[in-house]
């Protein structure tokens, strides 16, 4: 439900991108760890807090990049049964 997701440092930025989130990464914090997926779709960087109404106004994008497998619920529930 949400139209943006606002990182300073966090891993949820993948799953984020796997459900076709924008992402807004706070430059000044993290630019330079997070440099590996700023060219992927749904990702930007931003220094001020005004920019985030340019990236809330700018449309989601499918995301063609899968950071996780599919869930294998047969497997989940063999070990919820063991």
């Amino acid at each position: 439900r949400s139209q943006l997701v606002v990182l300073i440092v966090s891993t949820v930025l993948y799953e984020a991108l796997n459900q076709d989130k924008k992402v807004a990464n706070y430059r000044r914090l993290n630019y330079e760890r997070q440099i590996c997926v700023a060219d992927l779709p749904n990702v930007f960087f931003f220094d001020r807090p005004e920019e985030l109404s340019v990236i809330l106004a700018t449309p989601s994008v499918k995301n063609e990049v899968s950071f996780f497998k599919p869930t294998d619920f047969n497997l989940l529930r063999e070990i919820i049964a063991a």
